[in-house]
């Protein structure tokens, strides 16, 4: 149900780690507390719940 490649898979990852990247240096800089954290945790819910409702609405269809 997937069409992704391993080149999917890298890039997915270093995007997250991208947003954790950022997300810490912001906080380090801005003093901001876990807001890098927490803004990751969102990422990754909306991303995955997003393609959790797609592959089943995919899957449904079949």
């Amino acid at each position: 149900m997937r069409k992704g490649t391993a080149a999917t898979t890298g890039i997915w990852l270093a995007s997250v780690g991208a947003h954790l990247g950022l997300g810490l240096w912001i906080d380090h800089a801005a003093g901001a507390g876990l807001l890098g954290t927490t803004s990751l945790y969102a990422y990754l819910a909306i991303g995955l719940g997003t393609q959790n409702l797609l592959v089943r609405g995919r899957a449904a269809a079949l």
